[in-house]
This record gives structure tokens, sequence and C-alpha cells, in this order.
């Protein structure tokens, strides 16, 4: 239960004086995580145009 606990106090991020939070430590790794969210989204946009352009071709 102590390890445990002292875990927790340890993950938990102290607020300075001012009450304003601290600056994340991981936002290269947040960015690289957008960038790949953003690619795939941005592959299955296009992907579905281009079947519905391929359907349109084809039913002309």
């Amino acid at each position: 239960m102590d390890s445990v606990e002292t875990t927790r106090k340890q993950t938990v991020q102290p607020q300075t004086n001012d009450g304003a939070r601290q600056p994340r430590r991981r936002i290269a790794k947040d960015v690289l995580e957008r960038g790949r969210r953003l690619r795939n989204r941005a592959g299955v946009l296009i992907g579905v145009s281009m079947g519905l352009v391929a359907l349109l071709v084809a039913m002309e």
C-alpha cells in the first residue's frame, strides 16, 4: 500500500503559488500523436473520395 501511495504522490504535478499549472513535458509526443491521427484521417478521406469518383465515372 505504501508503494502505491508514493507512486501516486510522484505522478501528481505540483502547482505554483499563483495556481497555474506547470507546462507539460510531453508536448513533442502529443504533437507527433496528433500528426499521426491527422494522417490517418486524411488517408481515409482520400480513399473515400477516390471511391466516390470511381463510382461516378463508372455510372456515366
